[in-house]
């Protein structure tokens, strides 16, 4: 799920090196070999998140997680997201991971935008915030 698709390149192994998006390579020019650097956009700082503030391109590519070339929103910088950045495990300086995600057992066979396909995740959502968050947040602060 949401796994990369290396298009040029090759996928970071050292812990300062990244593989970025394609059109993120394309709006700004860079080539594999290339550093970039990065810095918070609010009050954390990036220590607390990256082991380092710059990181070598070894590659370029594309994820389903990412369908168009719009890529969201966000509240740090002009508000726009317009590429990713794929860091590996050893980069990261946080002691918890901060995002999850997961399939809902049948789900796969059905239409994705559909009413039962909603419903069938609602309620494996909604199983997740009433039975297993509480129990989660204690085990993740633990």
């Amino acid at each position: 799920m949401n796994k990369v698709v290396v298009k040029e390149g090759w996928l970071p192994v050292k812990e300062n090196e990244c593989l970025v998006d394609t059109v993120y390579m394309e709006l700004t020019g860079h080539k594999i070999g290339d550093k970039i650097k990065f810095k918070s956009g609010n009050d954390t700082e990036l220590k607390d998140i990256l082991n380092e503030e710059e990181y070598t391109i070894t590659g370029s590519g594309v994820t389903s997680y990412y369908l168009s070339r719009t890529k969201g929103n966000s509240s740090i910088g002009n508000g726009l997201l317009s590429g990713f950045v794929i860091l590996p495990e050893e980069a990261f300086s946080m002691e918890v991971y901060s995002e999850i995600y997961f399939t809902v057992t049948d789900a796969l066979e059905l239409m994705s935008y559909g009413d039962e396909y909603q419903e069938k995740v609602d309620a494996v959502t909604e199983r997740i915030e009433n039975e297993l968050q509480d129990v989660r947040i204690e085990a993740r602060y633990n």
